[in-house]
């Protein structure tokens, strides 16, 4: 495993040359690449992630580091992981979320706001376990 730590949904890293590696820079980056890569407009994204413009916006200029539940939302209006948008992985911005993704988003959005808690404490207490286990 890596000697890297989770702070919420943000994964930083100690890297080999004594800098480090922030999941947050990238990602705002990598919301934008796949956002354009699919022709898509910042309302565009918005309106198919439940999210409102100025949100985007702000999360692709680094103004805002986005909530759990907007990064689930967006991975999902963009088809593309989690893991993908937190830097954690080298999935292209093509690639379909696998069953297990897809059946997480189709959960949390078919349940009502106390299963949303539910769902986002869970996966936020698993991501902390992760980041202490390293």
């Amino acid at each position: 495993m890596t000697n890297g730590v989770f702070s919420k949904h943000r994964f930083v890293e100690h890297t080999a040359n004594g800098g480090f590696f922030d999941s947050w820079v990238v990602m705002k980056y990598r919301i934008e690449e796949a956002r354009r890569s699919r022709g898509w407009s910042q309302a565009e994204l918005a309106r198919k992630s439940g999210l409102t413009q100025q949100a985007i916006q702000r999360y692709e200029s680094g103004e805002r580091e986005p909530k759990v539940s907007a990064v689930v939302s967006m991975a999902a209006a963009l088809g593309v992981t989690i893991p993908y948008l937190l830097s954690l992985d080298g999935i292209s911005t093509d690639a379909a979320m696998t069953d297990d993704e897809k059946r997480l988003v189709a959960l949390y959005r078919t349940t009502d706001a106390r299963g949303k808690c539910v769902i986002m404490a869970v996966a936020e207490s698993q991501m902390n376990v992760a980041g202490s286990k390293d």
